[in-house]
């Protein structure tokens, strides 16, 4: 790093060779970006009740869930002592981790994706009312999946979900649970898949589940709105910088697997609503969610961050470190 005027951190990862940094006082200033609060990502892992089922780890293990986010917590606050400049991927993100009063002048530079003309689709697989693409831990609430698809049948007998990122003998717990409720035959699990297999899907299906409990700014509703499908997305974090309620999608209450069934319905019997909410997602991620828009700002940050640096220290040139 002798060589770089910046480095580009994200979050605390890099902890150890940032201290090192600071402790052999190499003149490189340091940028940190955080996407999330390492503290409030660990509260959302607390176990849950749903009708009766427990899902999550047992309760006794609370001080060590407790243990690791603190740790994760302290080790981001170090690196934002030891940092010389921050940014945020989500206003959200940047409320929680230095509160709403510094967040206002905080900098954020929302994520970016490529145009989707890049990829090339290949023949759309079955279609089917809802889709889940993501991981699934208990953060993800992806347990709330069956309950979310049965009250949708009650309106839509025939409707269907398509997941995609587990198969099912990943997930026993969650099979399970479609199981009981009668709804295996309305699952089509599709296994883990590479992110370029994902967009045959956002085109295959009328509405993207996004039941998270904490989120910084989900990558999975980017590309499912750069696709034209609209999300149905709980109100947490940075999903409302996303998604605009009752134009590009719906957002509803965390944990109301009822409400999120009532929108998914909304938008599968209307397809006049669904196209105006296609065109209105498609529209956002153009709009504020582009790459070039991304590189464009990360290079102006950076621009800044080396002004500020020549200032201090006299110093020439430029290197950056990502």
């Amino acid at each position: 790093m002798r060589d770089r005027d910046l480095v580009h951190f994200h979050h605390g990862d890099a902890i150890a060779l940032l201290a090192l940094m600071r402790l052999r006082r190499l003149h490189a200033s340091v940028l940190v970006s955080f996407h999330v609060d390492s503290w409030l990502m660990g509260r959302s892992l607390r176990p849950q009740t749903i009708e009766g089922c427990r899902v999550g780890r047992p309760a006794t293990d609370w001080f060590q869930r407790n243990l690791v986010a603190g740790c994760h917590s302290l080790v981001d606050r170090l690196a934002r002592r030891l940092a010389d400049h921050e940014s945020f991927f989500s206003h959200s993100a940047a409320r929680d981790v230095v509160g709403t009063k510094r967040a206002a002048s905080a900098t954020v530079i929302y994520d970016g994706l490529p145009n989707i003309d890049e990829f090339t689709v290949s023949s759309l697989p079955e279609a089917t009312e809802l889709l889940y693409v993501g991981t699934f831990g208990l953060r993800k609430r992806a347990h709330l999946l069956p309950f979310v698809l049965r009250e949708t049948q009650r309106s839509l007998p025939g409707a269907r979900l398509r997941i995609v990122g587990a198969a099912r003998e990943d997930q026993r717990q969650l099979a399970s649970l479609f199981d009981s409720l009668g709804l295996e035959k309305s699952v089509i699990w599709e296994g883990r898949l590479r992110s370029d297999q994902i967009p045959v899907f956002y085109r295959a299906s009328q509405t993207l589940l996004v039941p998270s409990a904490y989120e910084g700014l989900p990558t999975v509703i980017l590309e499912a709105m750069r696709s034209g499908l609209p999300c149905v997305a709980t109100r947490v974090s940075g999903n409302p910088e996303v998604v605009e309620d009752g134009g590009n999608g719906f957002l509803v209450e965390l944990d109301r697997p009822n409400e999120m069934a009532a929108q998914a319905v909304a938008i599968a019997a209307n397809p006049e609503l669904r196209e105006r909410m296609s065109r209105a997602a498609r529209a956002t991620v153009a709009r504020k969610f582009g790459l070039t828009r991304l590189v464009d700002e990360h290079l102006e940050l950076y621009s800044r961050v080396l002004e500020t640096t020549r200032k201090s220290s006299g110093a020439g040139g430029a290197h950056i470190a990502c």
